[in-house]
Formats: C-alpha cells, structure tokens, sequence
C-alpha cells in the first residue's frame, strides 16, 4: 500500500522519476485503470440519480432546437419522449468507458509507435499503456473533487457541463452551452493538461528529447483534433 501511494506521488509530482518503476511494474497500472472508471461510473450516477430529468430533457432540447435550427422541432421532441433517466445513463455509461479504453489504447500504440521511431528500446505498447493508465491520475483526483464537492450541492437544476468543474470554460470563459466553443473548451481542462505533462516528461526520459519536443510528438494527436475542431468552428 505504502508503494502504491508512493508511486502515486511521484507521478503528480515528479513523472520522470517514477516512469522506471511504471516499466518494471506494469501490471499494477491496471489500479489507476480501475479507479478512473469506477469513479467515472460512481460520478455520472450521482448526477442522473439526483437531476430533475424532466428539466434536463427540456434544456437538452433548447439546446439541441438552436444548434439544428433545420430539423423540425416535432421531431425531436418526439426523439425526446423516449429518453428515460435509467437509459441516458446506460448509453452515457457504455459510451463513456468505451472512449476511455479506446483512448488509452490508441495513446498507447501512437506512442509505442512514435518512441520506437525515435529510439529503438525494449518499450512497447504494454508499457505504454501502463503509462497511460497512470498519467490518468490527475483526471482521479477531479473526480473525487466532484463527487466531494457535489456531496452538499443540489443537483437538481445542474448543466451536465457543469460536473467537469475544472474545464476550461467553467473556470475562464463561460460561454453557454449552445455557444459554438463552449463544447470545445467543456472538453479541455486542468486535470487533461497535467495528464498530458506527465506523459510529455516521460516520454522526455524514455526517447532521451528535450521535453518541448517531446510535449510537441506525445500531444500531437489531440492538436491535430482539436486544431481540425477549431478550424470548423472558424470557418
């Protein structure tokens, strides 16, 4: 337990330090694996089993009425008559912890890829993605803030938007939920940019690059999406 804390540490705070012991060990990633989709679950329960989902329906609804002004509004509503709390909770649910597996999947290849590329080593996807898995920890700890800080909160009336209390649009730019970024920036926040600087520092250490480098190739893949993703808003 003491070195699993230890580890733990030493990945928040000082990722070059630990990464050796990550390869050494890399079954033992499969905890911080574990522990980002249990609190994924235990959070995104919490919120459908406590939001007054009528309100919830009708302001997915305005929501949905502004962003497609073309599709006839009858229709949604009647897409919307369907939905019940116990079914958007198990799409959000499936969807959620597939795009967390898949993510740290492709991660994991991109980097076995790109590492090998740059220096051939005996570091490959397993380790990668062990590395991955850990780099997640960040994520852990906003969560547990969420479901700490939601504990004495009414949650009836809360945006959706508003659990991921740390996103770059609810701590700088608050645009409302049917502005053209505000999507974009729900989807960045503190807790994604540290995970990115733990894996950019390890990377550092494993390919031997300076770490502006080596933040420009681990990161590379989320640029690209979100510089595509920026584009087409602009445009």
């Amino acid at each position: 337990m003491t070195g699993l804390l230890s580890t733990s540490i030493n990945v928040l705070v000082a990722p070059r330090n630990e990464v050796d012991n990550i390869i050494s060990h890399p079954r033992l990633s499969l905890i911080p694996f574990a522990a980002l989709l249990v609190l994924f679950a235990v959070l995104w329960f919490k919120y459908y089993a406590n939001v007054d989902f009528e309100w919830y329906k009708n302001r997915m609804l305005t929501d949905a009425i502004m962003q497609n002004p073309e599709v006839p509004v009858y229709a949604m509503e009647e897409n919307m008559q369907n939905v019940t709390p116990s079914l958007t909770l198990a799409v959000n649910m499936f969807s959620g912890t597939m795009a967390i597996i898949i993510l740290l999947v492709v991660r994991s290849l991109y980097l076995s890829i790109a590492s090998n590329i740059i220096k051939q080593s005996r570091i490959n996807i397993t380790h990668w993605f062990a590395i991955s898995a850990w780099s997640t920890l960040p994520i852990s700890l906003v969560m547990i803030g969420a479901l700490l800080y939601f504990s004495g909160e009414d949650m009836r009336y809360l945006p959706i938007e508003a659990i991921n209390y740390m996103s770059l649009n609810n701590l700088f730019f608050n645009f409302s939920s049917s502005h053209p970024w505000a999507a974009l920036f729900n989807t960045i926040d503190i807790s994604m940019l540290w995970s990115f600087t733990i894996i950019a520092l390890m990377f550092s250490k494993l390919t031997s690059i300076g770490p502006i480098q080596s933040a420009a190739i681990s990161t590379l893949p989320f640029l690209l999406i979100y510089g595509i993703w920026s584009a087409s808003i602009l445009l």
